[in-house]
C-alpha cells in the first residue's frame, strides 16, 4: 500500500468505524426508540433536551465524517510521515472513541423507553466514554509514530555535513515548528460543538 493512501486509512478508519457502530447500533433498536430522542441530560442525568430521530441521524454523520474529512485534509498535504503529527492523530482518534461512545449510549439509553422525558444517563457513562477515548488516543499515537517517510529515514541515516566552526564559535539552530491538522481538528471540533450545543438542547419539554 502506497504511504499516502496507508495515511488516509489511519486518520479516515477510526472515524469511519464510530459512525458505523452508531449506525449499526441504530438500526438494531430502531422499533425500540421513542421519536423524539433524548440527547441532553442535567446534572441528575434526567433527560432536557430532545432531538427528532432524523436530526439525531444527520448530526452524528455530520460530525463523526466531517471531524474524519477535516483531520484528512492537511495529512494530505505532508511530505513526512504520520510520526510528525503523531499528537493531532492521537487527539482526532480519541474524538471519534469519545464521540461514538456517547452517541452509541443514547441510543442504548433511548432504547424500550415510552416517552423519551423518562430517560436517564448515569454520570459513570462519561467515565467510559473518557476510558474509551484515552485508548484510541494511544492507539492513534502508535499508529502514527510508527508512520515516517522513507527518505526522511534516509535523511537520518546519512552522514550530515559539517559546517566549519573556529575555535570558541558555537552554532545554533532554529526552525519554527506548526500543525495543520491540530489548528484543523481544533477549528473544526469547535464548530461541530457550536452545532451540537444547540442541536442537543434544540427541543425540552418541562
Amino acid at each position: 500500500m502506497r504511504p499516502v493512501r496507508r495515511r488516509v486509512l489511519i486518520v479516515v478508519l477510526p472515524f469511519a468505524l464510530a459512525w458505523a457502530v452508531v449506525m449499526a447500533a441504530f438500526a438494531g433498536l430502531r422499533d425500540r426508540l421513542p421519536d423524539p430522542l433524548a440527547t441532553h441530560f442535567g446534572a441528575g442525568g434526567k433527560a432536557d433536551g430532545f432531538t427528532g430521530t432524523g436530526a439525531f441521524l444527520s448530526v452524528v454523520t455530520a460530525v463523526l465524517l466531517g471531524s474524519g474529512l477535516l483531520t484528512l485534509v492537511p495529512v494530505l498535504r505532508l511530505t513526512k510521515g504520520l510520526g510528525v503529527q503523531r499528537f493531532a492523530v492521537a487527539l482526532g482518534y480519541g474524538m471519534s472513541g469519545l464521540l461514538g461512545y456517547a452517541f452509541a449510549s443514547l441510543l442504548f439509553a433511548n432504547a424500550d423507553a415510552t416517552r423519551a422525558s423518562r430517560v436517564s444517563q448515569p454520570l459513570w457513562q462519561l467515565g467510559i466514554a473518557l476510558a474509551v477515548a484515552a485508548v484510541m488516543g494511544a492507539l492513534g499515537w502508535l499508529l502514527a509514530s510508527r508512520d515516517t517517510a522513507p527518505e526522511a529515514d534516509a535523511g537520518r541515516r546519512a552522514a550530515a555535513p559539517r559546517l566549519p566552526l573556529a575555535k570558541g564559535e558555537v552554532a545554533i539552530w532554529t526552525r519554527t515548528v506548526g500543525s495543520p491538522v491540530l489548528l484543523t481538528v481544533g477549528a473544526g471540533t469547535t464548530l461541530l460543538a457550536a452545532v451540537l450545543v444547540p442541536v442537543g438542547r434544540g427541543r425540552r419539554r418541562g
